[in-house]
């Protein structure tokens, strides 16, 4: 399976792991990221012999959304570069929204903006919260009742 520096597509037995690997930026989704998650989604898709995909992450948080460090440095190429990063990151949405395999999202720590989104992409699953944080998490972000996200497939 892939091993890129920015995610992981790992296979135990028939169990697929999606490992979001950009710790040190607490996850933040940019355009290298992207490409790479929708090229592990692209081969979760068509290998058959994967029953069940786990999307998960490295660090203390699941993802905070957009690297606004890499939007404002692209300048006057920002619409370039928006409108290539949403086309990857939604191809790769709707490759796990579709997967014939169940899916589940293990989240900890933040889940803010896309990473929200990307968390509803299967059944979310999250830890019970052990450290005050400030970030909001799935818990308390998603819905007002409080209720943890389960699923947007449908």
């Amino acid at each position: 399976m892939s091993k890129s520096s920015l995610v992981r597509l790992e296979q135990q037995g028939a169990v697929a792991h999606i490992v979001l690997a950009r710790a040190q930026a607490h996850n933040a989704i940019n355009l290298a990221l992207c490409e790479a998650l929708q090229r592990a989604t692209a081969a979760c898709a068509t290998d058959p012999s994967i029953r069940a995909v786990v999307l998960r992450s490295e660090g203390p948080d699941f993802c905070v959304g957009g690297d606004l460090a890499e939007f404002g440095a692209y300048g006057q190429g920002r619409p370039e570069l928006v409108g290539a990063l949403a086309a990857a990151f939604h191809a790769a949405e709707r490759t796990l929204m579709t997967l014939r395999a169940p899916v589940v999202v293990a989240v900890q720590g933040a889940a803010a903006g896309a990473g929200l989104g990307l968390a509803l992409c299967g059944t979310s699953l999250s830890p019970p919260r052990q450290r005050a944080s400030p970030w909001p998490t799935p818990r308390s972000a998603s819905r007002p009742t409080g209720d943890r996200p389960t699923s947007c497939r449908g």
